[in-house]
Formats: structure tokens, sequence, C-alpha cells
């Protein structure tokens, strides 16, 4: 240990969790019950990307479904900011 110059670069990259402002917003429309659809019309974005973002910021935060990432969104006050 130590004598590695490259340790926790490549043997141990660390994940970078924080979610994007795109992300927010699209999980905040989804959070006040909007559909897919709805959400690209407002936000002019595909909805193959609204899922991207929402496939990503469930990844980030460990979550595995909506409501999980409800419950640490509303824990984290994420919506609140």
């Amino acid at each position: 240990r130590g004598e590695c110059p490259l340790e926790y670069k490549i043997c141990k990259p660390t994940f970078n969790s924080a979610l994007s402002e795109r992300e927010i917003e699209v999980m905040r429309c989804l959070y006040d019950g909007m559909n897919i659809d709805q959400i690209s019309d407002k936000l002019y974005i595909s909805p193959d990307t609204i899922r991207t973002h929402k496939r990503n910021a469930l990844q980030r935060t460990g979550t595995h479904s909506l409501q999980e990432f409800f419950i640490y969104a509303r824990d984290k006050n994420l919506f609140n900011q």
C-alpha cells in the first residue's frame, strides 16, 4: 500500500455521485407526477434522454426505483434547494 503512484486513480477510482442539474430537473418532474411525454414537451428533450437521466440519477444515488429515489430526495432535501 502506498507504493503505487496510481493508487485510488486506476485501482480504486471514485465515482461521481453528484446529480447534474438536468437530472434533478427530470426527477423533480417525475416527482410532481408528470409522465415522460409531458416532461419531454416541457424541457424540450427526447423521451430517451429523459430515461437516461432517470437511469443515471438512480445509479448515482444507489436507489433502485422511483419510490426509493423519492425517499432519498426527501431525506437529502434534494428538491428544496
